[in-house]
């Protein structure tokens, strides 16, 4: 069997080895190719699984911005990018062959669909939230205007209370100064008489008559100012009683009549008496309306402490409002109940003792917008733990979604390595097959290759001695040679300079590109100062946005300063009205101080106005900022990327100019070689005509050759006489030479 092998024609042999090595070659190749395409499938699978993660992380960011903002741009981005990705993980569950990958899927698909009907939900919740704290605001707003006037009502009532108790303890300390005076001018009359009784003289009459005069303008007086009935006809019977004191003084002055006397003495005894008894009653008038327009006043300043601590109860609760809002405490919340349960309380308690009914109206009001406004904040408290339970629904979705992803990636990760170990050793092992294999076929095909041809190798041994001795002659047909060796000489020279030009311009671009590589360096660290400039920038705005907030903080201490202030200068007021005039200058400071409060209020308002237009401007410049910010950064990544391609160009520049002078060389010694290949084609000229004679010799040997690789001898001998007429030709040629 091996001798029949060794027996079969060379060209069998070698089509045959080389047709068995092709199809072990395309069997590894077949092999390769269906283990890269797994593995290229294996990638793009998981590819597709990482791309779904950073959809979800885009979701997830494009969430936070709208539980940030409230922009809707957010929600439809949202809805959007969650449809698409819900669209995505159907396509590829669709691809999926496996059943782990399937599931997979599957649970990423729920996942996605749970996180979309939450968001949906957390969205309805915060227009919700947003109603009801429009409802809050305008239930809030609706309160502190009716306990605002109600306090009004009050502050009026007040201001009544006192003028009016003022005037009446006008009127009756003038009466009362009036009935001292009367009782003054009496005793005067008295003392007159006294003397008159002693001595009779007439100016001392003329006095006494005069005083009498005015004693009767001063009771008609007392008599037109007094408001109570009996206090008139008590004054009345006093004028009665003082005429019979002036008659019987008249008639004991004619008759000096001791009874006249003693009714004289009588009657202005008991007209001081009663004059004294009118001063009592006016001083327990006094007492009285004094202590009734107390109890007013201190009634009307209940009322208003309470309406005032009402309101004070409310800011606090809008307050904790607030804090609750931003924070979620259940700390503020409580406070919130708390609050408007003593608001409540309070109201109802001045409901039941206002005696108008506009304020009981205005109380009730009160109460129901209270009740209405814990209503809605219930409702926002309750929305907010629903929102709060839908995100978190959201977030253990997203989290979900991210873990089944990451899952899905490692699984294909593992495959496609498992895959490639597979293929690896599929390979390898094939691959040693056909090494064996090969070897043995090569042994086999050598074999029967290199006997008969070192046989043949021998023979042709003997012929090349031949040769060698005749290869001066190949001299003669070789000068043509050298003469196109000259000509390729020179153009080789011209080459050279050529190159060398081209050497001087590259070297020129290549310090260009230095150039340009520096700049761009500079460049960029330009570009990196700017962007560090910008945030700094971005910091600062941030610091200035703190600190007007921090000031808006400060200025809403001062405004409830000047709250209280004005509270203290009204109950100032009150406390100066009770001292009457000893207090009238205090009064007045405590007006001033309460205007300074009114204006130090109005002054704290119009500040915190401005301060909140200047905080919302300078957070728009923030978020310019950062987005010039953010732009800067883009530039600086532009530019590096830019100094990179620069710097490539200067490297490469600079291994053309490198290379050329590579060249450069080379081209010498191609010249250098053309001019040995001249001389050498001249030298051996001279031989070619004794080799052509040899090589005769030579063809004996070419037929046993072509035999054994299965050649016609026929047209060996047909090839070898045109071989014989060529030769002639060419040994006439070289003679001619």
């Amino acid at each position: 069997m091996l001798q029949k092998l060794l027996n079969v024609r060379l060209s069998v042999k070698i089509i045959g080895g080389f047709g068995f090595v092709l199809v072990l070659l395309a069997l590894v190749a077949g092999m390769g190719f269906n283990g890269l395409s797994g593995v290229v499938v294996n990638a793009q699978k998981e590819k597709n699984v990482s791309d779904l993660v950073k959809d979800i992380r885009k979701i997830r960011q494009d969430e936070k911005n709208f539980i940030i903002s409230g922009d809707s741009v957010f929600v439809e981005r949202v809805e959007e990018s969650a449809g698409m990705l819900q669209r995505r993980v159907e396509d590829i569950m669709a691809t999926v062959d496996d059943t782990a990958g399937k599931d997979q899927m599957a649970k990423l698909s729920d996942s996605i669909k749970n996180y979309r009907k939450a968001f949906e939900h957390y969205v309805v919740m915060a227009a919700d939230k947003v109603k009801a704290l429009e409802i809050m605001k305008a239930k809030a707003d609706e309160a502190m205007l009716q306990l605002e006037g109600i306090r009004k009502d009050q502050q009026e009532q007040l201001s009544d209370t006192l003028n009016q108790t003022a005037l009446f303890v006008s009127e009756q300390t003038n009466q009362t100064d009036a009935a001292n005076k009367l009782i003054k001018l009496i005793l005067e009359a008295k003392i007159l008489s006294t003397s008159l009784s002693l001595s009779d003289d007439q100016n001392t009459l003329a006095k006494w008559k005069g005083v009498n005069q005015k004693v009767y303008k001063q009771i008609d007086s007392f008599i037109s100012g007094s408001k109570r009935e009996q206090d008139r006809e008590r004054t009345k019977q006093i004028l009665k009683t003082y005429k019979i004191y002036e008659a019987a003084m008249l008639e004991f002055l004619n008759s000096m009549d001791s009874e006249a006397l003693k009714t004289m003495e009588a009657t202005t005894a008991m007209v001081i008496t009663e004059i004294n008894r009118l001063v009592v009653g006016q001083r327990q008038l006094l007492f009285a309306a004094q202590d009734k327009s107390d109890e007013i006043i201190q009634d009307k300043l209940s009322k208003t402490d309470d309406t005032n601590r009402m309101i004070a109860l409310f800011a606090e609760g809008r307050n904790n409002e607030k804090e609750f809002i931003i924070s979620g405490h259940a700390a503020f919340m409580k406070k919130v109940y708390g609050h408007t349960e003593q608001i409540t309380k309070i109201a109802e308690k001045l409901r039941a003792s206002f005696k108008t009914e506009d304020n009981r109206q205005r109380a009730g009001r009160v109460i129901t917008e209270v009740k209405d406004y814990l209503k809605a904040f219930h409702s926002f408290s309750a929305l907010q733990d629903k929102q709060m339970e839908a995100e978190k629904i959201m977030i253990a979705s997203a989290l979900k979604a991210e873990d089944v992803c990451e899952n899905a990636s490692v699984v294909q990760q593992t495959r496609m390595k498992e895959h490639i170990n597979l293929i690896n050793r599929i390979m390898i092992v094939v691959t040693l097959f056909a090494i064996g294999l090969g070897m043995v076929l090569s042994f086999l095909i050598t074999t029967g290759i290199t006997k008969p041809i070192n046989r043949i190798i021998s023979g042709l041994n003997k012929a090349s001695t031949k040769v060698f001795s005749a290869s001066g002659q190949v001299s003669n047909s070789s000068h043509q040679l050298a003469d196109e060796s000259s000509k390729q000489a020179a153009a080789v020279e011209e080459t050279s300079s050529s190159l060398e030009e081209m050497s001087s311009m590259i070297k020129k671009n290549a310090e260009h590109a230095g150039q340009a590589d520096n700049l761009m360096k500079n460049a960029n660290r330009v570009v990196e100062d700017a962007n560090d400039s910008m945030q700094e920038l971005s910091n600062s705005m941030s610091e200035i946005s703190k600190a007007s907030e921090d000031t808006s903080k400060i200025i809403k201490t001062i405004d409830e300063i000047a709250f209280q202030t004005n509270l203290l200068a009204l109950n100032a007021a009150v406390e100066a009205a009770r001292a009457g005039e000893a207090g009238a200058g205090f009064a007045v400071v405590a007006d001033e101080v309460r205007n300074l409060a009114l204006r130090a209020a109005e002054a704290a308002k119009n500040t915190t106005e401005l301060i909140e237009d200047k905080t919302r401007k300078v957070q728009s410049g923030s978020i310019l900022v950062d987005s010039a910010n953010e732009a800067f950064g883009k530039v600086t990544e532009t530019a590096q990327k830019v100094a990179e391609l620069v710097s490539e160009i200067a490297s490469a520049s600079a291994e053309q100019s490198v290379g050329i002078d590579q060249v450069n060389k080379a081209v010498a010694e191609i010249d250098r070689a053309i001019q040995q290949n001249a001389a050498g084609a001249e030298e051996s000229a001279g031989a070619s005509e004794e080799m052509i004679a040899q090589a005769e010799q030579m063809n004996v040997f070419v037929e046993e050759l072509l035999s054994l690789i299965g050649r016609d001898a026929a047209r060996n001998q047909e090839k070898r006489s045109a071989g014989g007429r060529t030769r002639k030709v060419l040994t006439d040629g070289v003679r001619s030479k």
